[in-house]
């Protein structure tokens, strides 16, 4: 029920087990969920489980401060937040699995006064239930563990995230969730057990392989891809030799723009009627051909560039 400073119970004296005393910093209480650390800055999950804070020391009180995570995103944590981890290569990332299947990711870097939340979400009806973090040398690698539905069946998968260059759309290119890798030369892709009967896509040296049929979509507004290659036996035929091919589930990021709103003569535009004549995309490391645009999540077409 609070965040309690342990300190030496006098001024000039050492930190012991038995020279100590214990006094609130705070009283906002944590869940029983670790806490993780970012250089000079704990992060904890609050006692209601759906918000995170961090503990920053307080030169002039002398003291520590409990400060809000994203306060103006009140609904990041969902029904509750169950595991913190901590990535710090390329940049400084805290992990945190949600009780519905969701992770919230909060970019943090104290030295250039930035925190941002975004959330990550895998196929729907599948579900991350643990992330680890193990460091790395360019950059550290996050592990998760996904409850997936495959072939009718519940399984969960031990599933490594792709680094940043292998998601940019370069010859290798892991654009698909619970894939496998295979540097080919290859014609029949085996070792697909794991996603048997599943409709999945194929990456070959950075291009997309699949001709995309027809989209559905659910209850959230989150993509089905009806791919033209379905897993049997463990593998599936590519119909040509390829190489670099990587072969997972297809998934979905979602983006939807602020109101359009800007200064005209009669005032507020927030009621007027728009219309929207063209569509720009200023960006960088995204793979043009995952692209779909649209006035909703139900209407969506591919976005088409010269660039």
């Amino acid at each position: 029920a609070a965040e309690v400073a342990a300190r030496s119970d006098n001024f000039d004296s050492p930190l012991t087990p038995t020279k100590f005393s214990l006094k609130n910093a705070e009283t906002i209480g944590a869940a029983p969920v670790s806490p993780v650390k970012i250089g000079k800055q704990g992060f904890y999950v609050t006692i209601d489980e759906t918000t995170l804070h961090r503990m920053v020391y307080n030169f002039e009180a002398q003291d520590y401060d409990s400060v809000p995570v994203g306060e103006l995103n009140e609904d990041y944590g969902g029904d509750g937040l169950l595991e913190l981890a901590v990535q710090r290569k390329p940049e400084p990332y805290v992990w945190a699995t949600r009780a519905d299947g969701h992770c919230v990711i909060v970019l943090f870097s104290p030295a250039n006064k930035i925190e941002g939340i975004v959330r990550f979400v895998t196929r729907s009806g599948d579900a991350v239930e643990s992330v680890c973090v193990l460091k790395g040398r360019v950059e550290d690698s996050v592990y998760l563990w996904v409850k997936r539905t495959i072939n009718g069946s519940t399984v969960r998968l031990h599933e490594k995230g792709a680094l940043r260059s292998e998601a940019i759309g370069s010859a290798t290119c892991k654009l698909a969730d619970a894939g496998v890798l295979n540097a080919g030369p290859v014609t029949t892709f085996t070792g697909l057990s794991h996603l048997e009967g599943e409709r999945v896509l194929v990456w070959a040296n950075g291009v997309l392989l699949n001709s995309i049929a027809t989209w559905t979509f659910d209850a959230n507004g989150l993509v089905t891809i009806d791919s033209t290659f379905t897993v049997s036996g463990g593998q599936i035929s590519l119909g040509a030799s390829y190489t670099n091919v990587f072969v997972g589930l297809p998934y979905t990021g979602r983006y939807k723009s602020a109101k359009l709103a800007y200064g005209v003569q009669g005032g507020t535009a927030l009621m007027q009627p728009k219309t929207v004549h063209t569509f720009g995309l200023i960006g960088g490391n995204i793979h043009r051909d995952a692209i779909r645009v649209g006035p909703s999540f139900a209407k969506l077409d591919k976005y088409d560039s010269e660039v």
